[in-house]
């Protein structure tokens, strides 16, 4: 199934956009509800005119897992930037939770691999938005900083007009 759904994102991509402001908006408005969400201060930075080369209901899957393990992970805030860099957009995701030991940032991209094993979840959020990223021509980046943890999801600017 990884494969297929990897072969349809990497097919799709030539013709594929998406505007991440819209996909950012609608995806807060479900997890400003939530009581992880609720309690959390969220500063939201996107330049509306950034498209990008990648299906809506991917780039949703993708950016939904990062923004819930944010708001699961932080204590106070999590902040979302949107910019592009080049032919490249970046959609940093930064909390001011605990972060990560340095030595496992490379591992939590991995199917299955947790950290937290008390609390809900199945260790596949982060690897499938690498996933999406990755076969979008695009990625994910983990640091920590101190306190908390920045994502970076990095994907291909779009010349398309988004529908």
């Amino acid at each position: 199934d990884r494969e297929l759904a990897r072969a349809r994102i990497a097919a799709s991509a030539p013709t594929a956009v998406s505007s991440p402001t819209t996909v950012i908006a609608r995806l807060m408005s479900v997890i400003r509800r939530t009581e992880d969400g609720a309690r959390l201060d969220w500063v939201i930075d996107a330049d509306p005119h950034i498209r990008t080369r990648i299906d809506g209901d991917d780039l949703t899957e993708a950016l939904g897992a990062l923004l819930e393990n944010a708001a699961r992970h932080a204590a106070t805030r999590v902040s979302v930037l949107v910019l592009r860099g080049g032919l490249i957009a970046e959609i940093r995701i930064e909390d001011d939770g605990p972060g990560i030991p340095e030595a496992r940032l490379d591992d939590l991209t991995r199917r299955g691999t947790r950290l937290d094993m008390a609390g809900p979840g199945t260790g596949l959020g982060l690897a499938i938005a690498r996933e999406i990223a990755e076969a979008a021509g695009g990625g994910i980046h983990l640091a920590n900083r101190h306190p908390g943890l920045r994502v970076i999801l990095s994907v291909p600017i779009s010349n398309l007009t988004a529908s």
